[in-house]
């Protein structure tokens, strides 16, 4: 019998004793230590023949190998070789030993084994010295920034800055810098974050390298995205672009087109976002980018949420989950859990709900991702206050509200004061609350929210409504009708017509009441959130009867009277 190689057969029982590792080892160290680095030297020369030769390098960009999945094991042989052979060939065997260490890493990272990439970064930066020892390092730095805790590559990032002045090597030092802009912005300290941007994009300008240089751009673009300066993000999403288009870069370009559909979500332009978002995924895909094309998977649960497309949002966020947890990265899962929270409270599973928003806690407390936390803290802290926990509702979302202004996250803070506005409004302190509201709502207008705009006004017309401010009260209703349709919100459009249809009630228009309430339950229905349907069944119920009118059927009539 005999065993497929990449080039060939070879006997099956050599090809199991050379890939079964306890085997092969046991039966190198029965050999004496001369003999034994002749062995090595020969099974590197037969696996780098049967997977055709060497690999070219990673210059210009990883590109994957027929020897890439032994990557790992070449190196192994290369460097136990070195002692059994003359001396004018162990220059070739540590110069093989370092590249398919090399190859070992980017594959790790290219499979979405980080924890093994790390491992294989560092043992290579041991190996090398100057810039490329410090490249190595950052490499491993960029890493544990990603997957482990923001703050552990600190370390990292700063000695391959040092080493990349040292050397003077200003591609390498620009990067370790908006590496360290990277640490600073996980760590909540923005203000850092922004003048290690600007530091890096000016360095890296003189290296003429419109790849790296696109990259810190992105980088810029997305810390403008974060801080609200939504215009600028766009402005500087589209000149990272440029520069990667121009360097030949797809798949970054791909990442900045999911980042910049991001902003144009955030804007409530859901079709612009979709369509970048789906050109971006589509490269994900096709380039084997597991990880982006997770967190794309992830964003597009997130517009399909909003959109009234639950079950497409379902599949999306369940996907992104499952290539998280299978390329080990905790903070783009941890994120994704938060967003089907969220699902799962629009449709009714609150208890899955909790649990979920409670797990990304932990994961974005784990890691130190300052940002994430306060945002699953104020969403959780939402969905306490709609289950009636109104002091464990109160508590997160002022938490949540400590965070976002100490990280600068005006698009949450403005969030979680509409929460606390919405809590005094259950209190009856309606006054108090339409003050808070109209500060949300400023903040939502000079971030360019206009989601969470349509839920402010939404929420202001309810309490015009409360105080006797009809005229006001309809007004607004209309204006957050235009914004949710606009943006697509289906949840919000039915909730604002069920809202109106109640005022319209109280008002004795019992004919508008109840075409507004047939068209907003037909909406909630659609989008399955049942917790919702039950609270305006209730109030709508209640407001009837205190009208002295009979209920409404499923199909938004009145039910008929019996004689």
């Amino acid at each position: 019998m005999k065993a497929l190689t990449p080039h060939g057969f070879v006997p099956a029982e050599t090809a199991y004793l050379f890939r079964h590792a306890l085997l092969r080892d046991a039966a190198y160290q029965l050999q004496l230590p001369g003999d034994r680095a002749r062995l090595h030297a020969v099974a590197f020369q037969l696996l780098k023949a049967l997977c055709g030769g060497a690999p070219s390098g990673t210059r210009g960009g990883f590109r994957t190998h027929p020897s890439d999945p032994f990557a790992e094991e070449l190196a192994g042989h290369a460097a136990a070789a070195e002692t059994g052979v003359p001396d004018g060939k162990r220059a070739a065997l540590a110069a093989a030993h370092r590249l398919y260490l090399r190859r070992a890493a980017e594959f790790s990272q290219f499979q979405g084994r980080p924890v093994n990439a790390i491992r294989l970064w560092r043992q290579l930066a041991e190996l090398l010295e100057g810039a490329e020892r410090g490249e190595a390092i950052r490499r491993s730095a960029d890493l544990i920034g990603q997957f482990d805790h923001a703050g552990k590559a600190e370390k990292g990032f700063q000695e391959a800055r040092a080493i990349g002045r040292a050397t003077g090597d200003r591609r390498l030092e620009g990067r370790a810098v908006v590496g360290l802009a990277g640490v600073r912005t996980e760590t909540g300290k923005v203000a850092e974050a922004e003048k290690f941007l600007g530091e890096a994009i000016r360095i890296l300008k003189t290296c003429r390298d419109p790849h790296v240089l696109g990259v810190a751009y992105s980088s810029l673009a997305s810390h403008f995205r974060q801080t609200g300066r939504l215009d600028l993000a766009v402005k500087t999403h589209r000149e990272a672009i440029a520069l990667l288009r121009r360097a030949g870069e797809g798949a970054s370009t791909a990442v900045v087109l999911a980042n910049l559909s991001q902003v144009h979500r955030e804007r409530g332009e859901m079709k612009e976002s979709e369509r970048l978002l789906l050109r971006a995924l589509a490269h994900h895909r096709a380039s084997a980018q597991k990880r982006s094309e997770a967190i794309a998977l992830s964003n597009l649960s997130i517009i399909y949420k909003i959109t009234g497309r639950v079950q497409e949002a379902t599949r999306a966020v369940e996907a992104a989950i499952a290539i998280h947890r299978q390329t080990g990265d905790r903070r783009y899962e941890g994120i994704a859990l938060g967003n089907r929270a969220i699902l799962f409270q629009e449709t009714g599973r609150i208890e899955e709900a909790i649990r979920g928003h409670r797990e990304a806690l932990a994961i974005h407390r784990e890691i130190g991702n300052r940002r994430s936390e306060g945002v699953t803290l104020g969403n959780l802290g939402e969905l306490l206050r709609e289950c009636g926990s109104a002091n464990e509702a109160r508590a997160l979302i002022e938490a949540a509200l400590l965070i976002h202004r100490q990280v600068n996250n005006r698009r949450s803070e403005g969030v979680a004061l509409g929460g606390l506005a919405h809590l005094l409004d259950d209190e009856g302190r309606l006054a108090q609350a339409s003050a808070l509201e109209e500060k949300a709502l400023a903040i939502h207008q000079e971030v360019g929210n206009r989601e969470f705009q349509g839920h402010a006004i939404a929420h202001l017309a309810t309490l015009d409504a409360s105080q006797g401010r009809i005229d006001q009260a309809r007004g607004r209703f209309r204006e957050a009708l235009q914004l949710h349709r606009a943006i697509g919100d289906s949840r919000m459009e039915g909730s604002t017509l069920c809202h109106s249809a109640l005022l319209e009630l109280e008002q004795g228009r019992s004919d508008a009441s109840a075409e507004a309430w047939r068209r907003g339950i037909e909406l909630l229905r659609g989008i399955g959130d049942t917790t919702l349907l039950r609270q305006m069944d209730a109030e709508m119920l209640a407001a009837r009867s205190r009208a002295g009118l009979p209920p409404l059927d499923e199909a938004g009539g009145p039910v008929a009277r019996e004689n």
